[in-house]
Parts: structure tokens; sequence; C-alpha cells
């Protein structure tokens, strides 16, 4: 599928129905070169998306085209396999499909740690481009703590949890008329049976349509998955992330001092040491 056709089909995406959060209102400025890049980040499925989706359906209600918001999935397995140019070929793509995006657009990119060096794309386009970037992921490459540092001061983070008591109730229809103060027996006894049904099923907005056995299957496949990449985050070794590698020394079958493995060479840019392939002799 060319990025032509992939680029016209997000571009007639119908904003689905949500549930207005007032935890996943975003305020963003207006398209501008060195616009603070705004980052949404959050465990899998409480709700980021749908985050984006709140954000982009305020901007039209405001006037905002829709050809002017530029909003891609970067899990769609349509675009992949990635290469070092694909963020360049994408955004060259919507540009000439919709040239005046160039005087100012909103940049609403989901997953997109997915594709390689997406930190140094985005500084440069925020840099240079008339636009308003908006990111939400959950890999450890988006965590609120690492994002400063990638994007060098650039980013503000807000972070996203599932539903709150009152957002449940909204979700589910229950008048919460008052946040606080006293209720009548009438009032308090719905409120209290809620909130106990809130106990068992949780805030994962996914959840909240299912049965209690299909529940349960979602939320502990949820806890298996964050449990190991949990883990294997505390036993991984650190990884550069800088394109700028030295390539390793490679075996020369003819030498015989040439290791059996070649030697890695540490990056120019942090010194951490690349991984050394394996010898092809």
């Amino acid at each position: 599928m060319s990025l032509s056709s992939l680029i016209a089909e997000y571009l007639d995406f119908q904003i689905p129905d949500y549930i207005m959060r007032d935890s996943a209102a975003v305020e963003v400025p207006k398209p501008a070169r060195n616009n603070v890049i705004h980052t949404i980040t959050g465990v899998r499925r409480c709700g980021k998306t749908y985050a984006m989706y709140q954000l982009m359906d305020r901007l039209l209600t405001a006037g905002t085209p829709r050809t002017r918001l530029f909003h891609f999935s970067f899990d769609d397995e349509r675009i992949m396999p990635f290469t070092d140019h694909t963020l360049t070929d994408l955004l060259d793509a919507y540009y000439r499909m919709v040239p005046e995006a160039l005087n100012g657009c909103y940049l609403l990119f989901d997953e997109i740690q997915e594709a390689p060096y997406w930190t140094n794309f985005i500084r440069r386009v925020a840099e240079q481009h008339n636009v308003t970037i908006v990111l939400t992921g959950s890999s450890s490459k988006l965590l609120s703590s690492d994002i400063p540092t990638n994007l060098r001061g650039r980013s503000l983070s807000r972070e996203m949890w599932p539903l709150s008591f009152k957002e449940y109730c909204l979700f589910h229809d229950i008048p919460t008329t008052r946040i606080a103060g006293e209720y009548s027996a009438n009032t308090r006894r719905p409120l209290q049976s809620a909130f106990v049904e809130y106990l068992n099923v949780g805030g994962f907005p996914a959840v909240q349509r299912m049965g209690t056995l299909d529940r349960m299957r979602m939320l502990q496949a949820m806890r298996m998955r964050l449990s190991s990449r949990m883990s294997w985050n505390d036993s991984a070794p650190p990884r550069c992330e800088s394109p700028h590698v030295f390539p390793a020394t490679p075996c020369d079958p003819q030498d015989s001092n040439s290791p059996s493995t070649p030697r890695s060479k540490p990056c120019a840019a942090c010194r951490f040491r690349s991984p050394a392939p394996s010898c092809m002799t």
C-alpha cells in the first residue's frame, strides 16, 4: 500500500464515540516553529489514543480543517518494515497531498516509538516546521522520565491513568451531581454500589463492557505483559539509541590473529558498546 493511499485513509478517518474525560484534556498551542512537543504517556489500554481523539474533536469544533489534523498510528503493519527514512517520507507525502499544511498543521502521532530515530525526526520537525506535535505511547522509550533527555527539554509530558471513579460513573451513566459533601440515602446507595463494582471491575476503559470471564482474562493478560516488560527492563543492559555507532571490526579469515568473534567499538556519542555481530567465517 502506497504512503499516499495510507495517508488518505487516515485523513478520512472518522473520530469514534468517546466519553469526555477531564483527565484527558490536553491544551496545545497553535502551530508554530519551536512549539513545545506534547506527549501523553501511560500504561496500555488506559485511554491515550482516545485522549488524542478528544483533542482532535475539540480542534475540529474550534474550526480547524480536518486536513490540517494529521493523525497516524505507527503500529499499523501496513507501514512496516521501517527504514531510516520512513518518517521523513511519510511527512513529505502528507505535505504533497495537503500543501496548505505547510502553513500550519497538527501532527498527532500514536506509538511513534516504533519507528527508528524518531526523537531526531520530531526535534527537527518541531524546530523547522509550523506544527503542533502531540505524541502518545506506552513503550519504555516514551516514559515521562526519559522524554526530556531524548528531546532535550523540548517536550511537556502528561501521564494518563485508568478511569477515576467519577469517570467510571460517567462511563456507566451514573449521575454524580456533587463530588463531595452529604448525599441523601437515595443518592448514596447507588454510588456505594457503583464504588464496590468499580473496585471489582477496575478503571481500564477497554474492559468496562466485557463479561466477567472475558474481563478477568483481559486483565490477567495485561498484568502479565506489564510484569514481563518490567522484568525485561530491570535485567536488560543499557542500550545506545544514537545512530552514530562505529562499525564492528570484521573477521579476516586469512588472518590467523583475527578473533573468531569481531569486537564492538564504543559509540562516539555515549560510549556504550554496540553488540558484536556474529562471525560470518
